[in-house]
């Protein structure tokens, strides 16, 4: 598992998860002020998306394990506020008991290069793609079909930064997206027979099968 967050197939994490039924989806109120000041950050271009989850990513392992959803997202938009400049630790050492610390952060390393061609509609549905061995940093595509071939089932729709250079406060073209769907038993060999795994993903985490 490369990324603490990339939990998807591992069979450490595997248990029931409860549902709860609620009609509410904040517990407390400076959870919704969060999502907020979240979004209003992103909407004004202070950083992507990829920057905040990116940030998000570095906390340490001990940390991201036992925090709360909201804990978590609190801890990654202030690491994207103070990476965009827009506070710094001081200011917001001010407003914190005496007690509380900021969570630490892995420092963040360079991003890395997604398609290098013109950007088009690469791939149409039914053609056979093969998911990139990719490096450490951020990574859109789940670490179980990396290396793995599946099948295009839907045309990308949408050209959007590449999350490898943006999640790194890089300039990032845009690259389509494409839905790919993988055999279960190519991702697990011991899965049981007859189930697929749908992913979508950029076009350059995607090489072509000949």
């Amino acid at each position: 598992m490369p990324d603490t967050h990339d939990l998807g197939g591992v069979k450490a994490v595997y248990a029931a998860i409860p549902h709860i039924d609620k009609d509410y989806e904040y517990d407390e109120r400076w959870e919704w002020t969060l999502m907020a000041v979240l979004r209003l950050g992103a909407k004004k271009g202070l950083y992507t998306m990829d920057a905040y989850r990116h940030a998000i990513e570095r906390l340490p392992r001990e940390y991201y394990l036992e925090k709360s959803y909201y804990d978590r997202m609190l801890s990654g938009a202030t690491r994207a506020h103070l990476d965009a400049g827009v506070l710094t630790e001081d200011e917001i050492m001010q407003h914190l008991e005496p007690h509380v610390r900021m969570a630490p952060t892995v420092a963040m390393g360079p991003g890395h290069a997604g398609a290098d061609y013109p950007q088009t509609v690469r791939f149409q549905p039914g053609d056979r793609v093969k998911v990139r061995e990719l490096p450490d940093g951020h990574v859109r595509a789940p670490a179980y079909v990396r290396g793995h071939v599946g099948t295009v089932i839907d045309q990308g729709r949408h050209a959007l930064p590449f999350p490898g250079r943006a999640g790194h406060w890089e300039k990032a073209a845009a690259e389509f997206t494409y839905r790919v769907e993988f055999d279960r038993r190519d991702l697990w060999p011991d899965a049981p027979d007859g189930g697929t795994v749908t992913v979508d993903l950029s076009d350059g985490y995607l090489e072509p099968v000949v």
